[in-house]
């Protein structure tokens, strides 16, 4: 019986292990139209709220996807800034998902009604992010850290350049969540981006700035953060015109395979880059080596970022059969690109343009 009962207590022991290395993470990129809403869901059953969309959006659609995945509550909620699109279904979640969360923002205050009520919904459970202040949960094995909020130390009261950007990190996986951040200095906007992208450095999925208006995703965070795939919540109000020509040409330029929520009111998609999936989720493996996205379209899995790629001779030309530009082979930029698509040659290609990595003479 002793024999039986130790082998009873291994068989557990291993299960139990076993399970957790192949434990899944999910990211949910729900499509709530002109708006943000992102959940995680940890492989130890912790969830974290990054947004919560508008009342344009139906907040109803928002509580009813909890309720079909079983989130009865929310440990923690992540607010980007205060527009409207952003924090508008918090009073009607708060009651019933993050009775127990801790609400983490940037802090400061807005004029506006929808900013009070937030306030008055989340109460005593606000807490004020700090630039390198993390959530970490499942025995460590997730972060989420912040990186940057505020205007990142360039003087602004922009509420978008003002948005808390928040990184994932699960075994090789990485994502970024950073509200409404810009990167160009326009209309009142500051350039953001390009100071808070070499702290965010290589990335697997980018959830994209501003909904990809015109004055996000400049060619300063692509290239440093080299992220594989993007994720578009957008919507169908025109007066917005998400997501713009401008944005998702940039993406295209630099071989990122787009997944869309809705068509929005903007940019046509293109085939060849852009899926129009609705709710989104990625899937993340248990070292997060692989992870896979899926939606109304079905799914497709991708290969993380290695930390150790192979040193590329110099001199040679490399490019993507989907892309507009050329690399040379010791370019950061042209290391990422998939094998699939992949083609190497010794003289530049016919029809594409060098990239910005390629000196001029």
């Amino acid at each position: 019986m002793r024999f039986v009962k130790w082998v009873a207590i291994g068989l557990l022991s291993w299960s139990i292990s076993f399970a957790s290395s192949t434990a899944t993470l999910k990211i949910h990129y729900l499509d709530v139209g002109n708006g943000d809403c992102e959940i995680i869901c940890s492989p130890d059953g912790k969830n974290v709220l990054i947004d919560a969309g508008s009342k344009q959006a139906k907040c109803k659609g928002i509580s009813d996807f909890c309720t079909s995945k079983n989130i009865t509550q929310f440990d923690y909620v992540i607010i980007s800034h205060y527009d409207l699109d952003h924090i508008d279904c918090i009073p009607g979640l708060a009651s019933k998902f993050t009775q127990n969360a801790i609400v983490y923002d940037r802090g400061g205050f807005k004029n506006s009604a929808t900013y009070d009520d937030y306030i008055k919904a989340i109460g005593t459970k606000r807490k004020t992010a700090e630039q390198g202040g993390e959530i970490a949960l499942d025995n460590n094995k997730l972060k989420i850290k912040f990186v940057a909020l505020n205007g990142n130390g360039i003087e602004t009261s922009d509420e978008n350049d003002l948005s808390l950007v928040a990184e994932l990190h699960y075994g090789s996986f990485d994502a970024s969540f950073g509200g409404d951040l810009p990167g160009f200095q326009e209309g009142g906007h500051m350039n953001i981006e390009s100071s808070v992208a070499p702290l965010v450095r290589k990335i697997e999925v980018y959830k994209v700035h501003h909904h990809c208006s015109r004055t996000s995703t400049n060619t300063d965070w692509l290239q440093t953060t080299q992220p594989q795939v993007a994720i578009l919540s957008v919507g169908p109000l025109v007066h917005f015109g998400h997501p713009t020509e401008e944005c998702v040409s940039r993406l295209h330029d630099a071989n990122i395979d787009c997944y869309w929520t809705e068509i929005g009111a903007g940019a046509t998609p293109d085939s060849k880059y852009d899926h129009l999936w609705g709710n989104i989720t990625i899937e993340v493996n248990g070292d997060g080596k692989s992870y896979t996205v899926k939606g109304s379209g079905g799914s497709k899995t991708y290969q993380s970022w290695s930390d150790n790629l192979p040193v590329a001779t110099t001199g040679l030309y490399v490019w993507s059969k989907r892309g507009q530009t050329y690399h040379t082979l010791d370019c950061s930029v042209g290391s990422k690109i998939v094998t699939e698509n992949r083609v190497e040659g010794s003289t530049p290609p016919p029809g594409l343009r060098p990239h910005s990595c390629i000196p001029s003479n």
